[in-house]
């Protein structure tokens, strides 16, 4: 299963960063740790590390976009990983949702004044299957035999993380 690039919350009150540069071009070889992009927030720049090795694919934001915290903005496919069709193959423009987006997101933000968004693009076919987790907790859900739709996220944006997961499996054995 691909990694999920995720645009990080670097500071306490930050919703959105603007994507600044990328390091890596798409189908270009990555290793866990390596510069990937740089974002740029109100208050400082920052140079964001892969969180796999792998091939860089489905780019979903470019430099200049501003991109809700948690969104996904590409993925990393391991070695021998078959590439599925991804969010970029499916793209629709509109005037008022940011690029790269996913629906829960848009609905949750604040589309008036600067931080206004410009673009969309409709999530994946994969994306709309999976919900949002992170590598750890679909690694816990799958060795605990656990659906991540029945768990409840406390990540950013709802994104269900390990903890969630452990919580989960606690709240089942005491009922």
């Amino acid at each position: 299963m691909p990694v999920e690039v995720i645009l990080p919350k670097v500071d306490m009150d930050m919703t959105h960063g603007t994507l600044a540069v990328w390091h890596v071009a798409e189908g270009e070889t990555v290793v866990q740790g390596a510069a990937l992009f740089d974002i740029e927030t109100d208050k400082a720049a920052m140079e964001v590390e892969a969180p796999a090795t792998g091939t860089l694919h489905h780019i979903t934001a470019l430099p200049g976009d501003k991109v809700a915290v948690g969104t996904v903005v590409a993925w990393i496919y391991a070695a021998g990983e078959d590439i599925v069709a991804g969010p970029v193959a499916t793209a629709t423009l509109q005037e008022t949702a940011p690029r790269g987006a996913d629906p829960v997101v848009l609905a949750s933000l604040d589309l008036q004044g600067d931080a206004a968004p410009s673009r969309h693009v409709a999530p994946s076919p994969q994306a709309q299957l999976a919900p949002r987790a992170t590598p750890a907790a679909r690694m816990a859900a799958r060795g605990a035999g656990v659906f991540l739709d029945a768990v409840p996220g406390t990540g950013p944006l709802g994104r269900v993380q390990r903890v969630d997961i452990t919580a989960f499996l606690q709240a089942a054995t005491q009922s």
